[in-house]
């Protein structure tokens, strides 16, 4: 079985084991994860359905472990379009049950960039959510 532990503290984490600590914020597509056992950098991307998954946007697979989350319906639908070693979570009731697991992908890209990735998104996300609360609070 596998020990799987949350990056804790108040600064972002890494990918390298989460020594430095990260906090959490929910509009992330990569969460970092240490394993026991099989340290490095965990992506999670969020597919929900066919034409997120089409739209051409993500798919990027930057790190170490990746995974796709989608239904299960969409999951067996595009599932030879899915590389081979990207990992698949499928929804069942409460839970994430993994439909198939990642293998290890040597990352291309450093960890400074895929942290930089991450602020990015981040930062984008916030300008959006203050730009939607300005156009209601104007009306």
């Amino acid at each position: 079985m596998l020990k799987i532990i949350r990056c804790e503290g108040n600064g972002q984490g890494s990918c390298k084991g989460c020594n430095d600590k990260g906090i959490w914020n929910r509009h992330w597509t990569c969460f970092l994860y240490k394993i026991e056992g099989q340290e490095g950098c965990y992506c999670y991307e969020i597919k929900p359905s066919i034409e997120d998954f089409k739209s051409g946007h993500g798919l990027n697979f930057i790190g170490d472990y990746n995974y796709l989350v989608m239904p299960g319906e969409l999951a067996a639908t595009v599932s030879l379009k899915i590389p081979y070693h990207v990992g698949i979570y499928v929804p069942e009731g409460n839970e994430l049950i993994c439909a198939k697991k990642a293998k290890r992908a040597n990352r291309a890209r450093p960890v400074s960039e895929i942290l930089l990735m991450m602020f990015r998104s981040a930062n984008r996300d916030y300008r959006k959510t203050v730009k939607k609360l300005e156009e209601m609070k104007n009306g």
